[in-house]
């Protein structure tokens, strides 16, 4: 991606309403669908500059950031320290991500896979019995643009 890229989001995030309602339907979701015994673990996959992550660990999630820039996991950390950040290509990489987790999160991950079935085997490989996963994807082909492919 594009590294002004990650500087805009993270600038943006926290406050831009497509991110604050995509945020509140995903904290619902994780509501509805994670245990109730907290902390539980999470990995938040694709996790970008982490505004996700830090409102995962304000639910209760005991959240493992992975993502495949630096920059991005530097932006993770300046967000809250103390969420742990694993750098790796996903699904291959990295092997040590000492699961299961309770929940596995691919949040507009799948479609920038090469093999999207490798990476839903995966993230199942990776869930605890009666484990969630959480994905979201682009709704329709025809939305999918050139903003998608930069990001």
């Amino acid at each position: 991606m594009d590294p002004a890229k990650y500087d805009l989001f993270y600038e943006v995030e926290d406050r831009h309403w497509w991110f604050s309602a995509r945020r509140e339907i995903l904290l619902a979701l994780l509501a509805k669908h994670s245990p109730d015994r907290r902390p539980f673990a999470l990995l938040d996959v694709g996790c970008g500059t982490g505004a996700l992550a830090v409102a995962f660990q304000r639910a209760g999630a005991e959240v493992t950031a992975l993502d495949g820039s630096d920059q991005a996991l530097a932006y993770v950390k300046r967000r809250d320290p103390g969420i742990r950040t694993l750098k790796g290509d996903f699904p291959t990489t990295p092997q040590d991500l000492n699961g299961p987790f309770d929940v596995v999160c691919l949040l507009d991950v799948l479609e920038h896979l090469d093999d999207d079935a490798a990476g839903l085997a995966r993230a199942k490989a990776l869930l605890a019995p009666g484990g969630t996963l959480l994905v979201t994807v682009p709704a329709l082909p025809a939305l999918w643009s050139a903003h998608d492919e930069a990001n």
